[in-house]
């Protein structure tokens, strides 16, 4: 529980069960079967490791590729997870990867860096990324948050 990621020297997170929680609370609190979940910020890997767990097709946007690199740093079976044919890793900024897509999803999680104030994070708390979320979402779809 002690292990931190570090980008540019800013610790950004830590190994928490927290960023679990990202995950299962709104697949099971989906109104049906989820088949689809988009993470924006990889970070640990924890979020997107746990919607694997459910069999969920999940792709995960990540702007810094050194992040990816250390996923097995903080879980042990990061290997088998990135060899997961449900999963899909796309190194690209989360705002501009909605932007271009048309894909729908039944989850979204964004657990964007700190500090808030920043130029790339406070973009992802704003309302045009809100309603940008909201056009990527399935009806019924769940949209969940880290919000410091």
């Amino acid at each position: 529980m002690r292990k931190k990621l570090y980008v540019n020297g800013i610790s950004i997170t830590m190994l928490t069960p927290i960023t679990k929680f990202m995950a299962h609370l709104p697949l099971a609190l989906h109104g049906g079967r989820p088949g689809s979940a988009l993470v924006i910020c990889f970070g640990m890997g924890t979020t997107y490791r746990s919607l694997l767990s459910w069999g969920v097709n999940t792709t995960a946007v990540e702007l810094v590729p050194g992040v990816i690199k250390v996923f097995g740093y903080f879980h042990g079976d990061a290997a088998s997870v990135m060899k997961d044919t449900n999963g899909h890793v796309v190194i690209d900024d989360g705002r501009r990867f909605l932007l271009r897509g048309k894909k729908k999803y039944d989850v979204i999680t964004v657990d964007p860096p700190p500090p808030v104030e920043a130029a790339g994070s406070s973009l992802l708390y704003s309302e045009e990324f809100y309603a940008l979320v909201n056009e990527h979402l399935n009806p019924g779809g769940m949209f969940q948050q880290w919000v410091p």
